[in-house]
């Protein structure tokens, strides 16, 4: 858990506003460096997962460290478009009320014409969660 989820608290969870997005991704980061010094892992293979804040953290982090992971399924933040070159499956939900798919598709359309290796899912009658089966068996094929 990175600083700013509910596990730590609510000084942690304050610590977020002006940070996200940099804070919470040092700290995923910062794990991840831990155990590829520590494990016995090729770090040549690290792919992330997420959804949710999940999802945009993962879209973040390939975006800051684009030489760390190899893989990524997720949604989207634009800012660090120009720098990703990790391959991405994008799985959105059109009736998610929390996260407009039309983001991910603007992100996907960036990434496209960048030429970086994406692909994009769109699910009719998801929400927020993408907790049909049908998705879940998407994302973990």
């Amino acid at each position: 858990n990175y600083r700013g989820s509910t596990g730590f608290g609510q000084d942690s969870i304050l610590s977020l506003p002006g940070n996200v997005g940099h804070q919470d991704v040092k700290d995923v980061q910062f794990a991840v460096e831990q155990v590829l010094q520590e494990e016995h892992f090729d770090a040549g293979r690290v792919a992330l997962m997420g959804g949710s804040h999940g999802g945009f953290l993962s879209c973040h982090l390939i975006g800051q460290y684009p030489e760390t992971y190899s893989a990524c399924v997720v949604k989207s933040p634009i800012k660090y478009a120009p720098q990703v070159k990790t391959p991405l499956l994008l799985m959105l939900g059109q009736e998610d009320r929390r996260v407009p798919f039309k983001q991910g598709m603007e992100y996907y359309r960036v990434l496209k014409a960048r030429n970086v290796p994406v692909r994009l899912l769109l699910y009719p009658k998801s929400t927020h969660a993408l907790s049909e089966v049908e998705v879940e068996s998407d994302s973990f094929m």
